[in-house]
């Protein structure tokens, strides 16, 4: 079963990581993948556990140096160097186009964020289950298109 992991990249939870895997392998078995962004917070959080645990991961960095994609918008950092605005969206697409039973997203504040909310909103988008986790003592909540919190 593929599950889509969205989270904030400053909440670091491996013991959060670790419980939600152990839910998942009892709920639906072993055979997981857990697709990322390999970033740092949660999905640094995941990768630790999911390698502890031994269940499989399917990385999907994001690409700022691929300024020849389709949708890559350019911009320039503070030493006046090109990068690709637009690949944290590619990233979520790719992930989303990939295909997963679910997705957790985890995030304290869905709507102040952008990727962790443009993550959800895709995979919503395309049908895939999408429930957020808002801290480590919340159960997981549903969330729908038009949910407010995505907006």
């Amino acid at each position: 079963m593929r599950i889509i992991v969205t989270g904030d990249r400053n909440w670091y939870a491996p013991d959060l990581a670790e419980q939600v895997l152990n839910r998942l392998m009892v709920r639906y078995g072993p055979d997981l993948t857990i697709v990322h962004g390999g970033a740092t917070g949660i999905d640094r959080s995941f990768a630790e556990a999911c390698g502890e645990i031994g269940i499989e991961q399917e990385v999907h960095t994001t690409r700022w140096e691929e300024l020849d994609h389709p949708e890559a918008v350019i911009r320039y950092d503070k030493r006046n160097r090109p990068y690709n605005a637009n690949a944290g969206p590619i990233r979520n697409q790719a992930m989303v186009d990939a295909g997963a039973k679910m997705c957790l997203a985890f995030h304290r504040a869905i709507s102040a964020s952008k990727g962790t909310k443009d993550c959800s909103r895709r995979a919503i988008a395309a049908g895939i289950p999408t429930y957020l986790i808002a801290s480590e003592a919340a159960e997981p909540k549903r969330l729908a298109a038009g949910d407010a919190r995505l907006r």
